[in-house]
């Protein structure tokens, strides 16, 4: 893998402006991601992982306010690019797939045509650069459309061009969502939870479906989720956040078989495997109120192994290997010696994880 990161996040705090206060979203996040690798950011519901990234792609809302940081895409800071700039990255080098394929399509314009205007978007910006490139004529965005369609396993496609999403099954409108994301040829993916709202077996399908895209297009992929089963079949970094910060990073073989944080422990016991039996381990309370100030770890409150600088400071990354670090005061030199969980344990000794 090479080591320059195709896509870097440095120090990136996102806030927005609630009648309430300020909400704190992301808290100082630095992230890389490196040319044909899948990197999963996992963590609780709220704990900024969508933020993240659609900041990466310039859709915050209205009321966001990004406080600091940088979003380094080929040597440009996104942050400080215009929308027209942004229009030239979004899509066509950097694309996502939403959560619910349902509301990502437009339920009155067939499917055809809702995958060839991104060609027809992405071909009129070419032209702009090179006068000499040949229009697009209908005809061939048909026929590029079909051949993607397929790619993403529509059966049938021809037919089914003409088609209304309200045609579709959920799997399916899934599978259009991942093909109007290809129809530009981007080269970094961007997953927010695309599995959440499939079944089990089609869920399996859609993420054999994009390891194999991955591959076939050599893309390089950000997979959000909550669900770390899923992330044990597609991730080669995880990065674990947790109340808007990152709480440790590493390949996928050392935050399933080596995590060091508190909270990653915590969420490993609660993921079930073939052995489990009974109540699995949940996460006693609730995250902190993003609109007060954070003071010291913000999971102390949560941490059955918190220690009393958890509550007074805040930890810094200590760093395990080349690629694994964590902020938890434990790896301090000073700190008490604390043993994982049994299921975090278990998990180590019998191999249970990662593809």
């Amino acid at each position: 893998m090479q080591k320059t990161p195709i896509l870097k996040i440095d120090d990136l705090s996102v806030s927005f402006q609630m009648e309430r206060g300020l909400s704190r979203a992301v808290r100082g996040v630095s992230l890389e991601l490196f040319k044909g690798e899948t990197l999963a950011i996992v963590g609780e519901s709220g704990s900024g992982k969508s933020v993240t990234t659609r900041a990466v792609m310039g859709l915050l809302a209205a009321n966001a306010r990004v406080l600091s940081g940088s979003i380094l895409f080929e040597g440009k800071d996104l942050l400080k690019s215009s929308e027209r700039e942004l229009c030239r990255v979004r899509g066509s080098k950097i694309a996502m797939i939403f959560q619910d394929p349902f509301s990502s399509l437009n339920p009155i314009v067939r499917i055809g045509k809702q995958i060839t205007e991104v060609m027809f978007i992405k071909h009129r910006q070419k032209r702009r650069l090179n006068k000499s490139e040949p229009p697009l004529t209908k005809q061939e965005a048909r026929r590029r459309a079909i051949a993607l369609m397929e790619e993403v396993g529509i059966a049938d496609a021809e037919r089914r061009f003409s088609q209304y999403p309200f045609e579709f099954s959920g799997g399916m409108r899934q599978r259009i969502v991942i093909a109007i994301a290809l129809a530009a040829d981007p080269e970094i993916l961007i997953c927010d939870e695309p599995t959440t709202a499939l079944d089990v077996s089609v869920q399996a399908q859609i993420l054999e479906l994009l390891e194999r895209l991955k591959k076939s297009r050599d893309l390089s992929v950000i997979f959000i989720t909550h669900d770390l089963g899923v992330v044990a079949r597609v991730a080669d970094r995880i990065a674990v956040m947790y109340a808007g910060k990152i709480v440790e990073v590493g390949s996928a073989e050392e935050i399933f078989y080596d995590a060091r944080h508190p909270y990653t422990w915590a969420l490993l016991s609660s993921m079930p495997d073939l052995s489990s039996k009974g109540k699995l381990a949940s996460i006693e309370g609730a995250p902190p109120d993003p609109t007060k100030e954070t003071v010291g770890d913000a999971f102390a409150p949560r941490n059955p192994y918190a220690l009393e600088i958890d509550f007074l400071q805040e930890p810094p990354f200590f760093q395990l290997s080349e690629t694994h670090f964590a902020a938890t005061w434990l790896l301090h030199e000073f700190a008490p010696k604390v043993s994982p969980p049994k299921a975090v344990k278990k998990r180590k000794t019998q191999g249970v994880g990662t593809k």
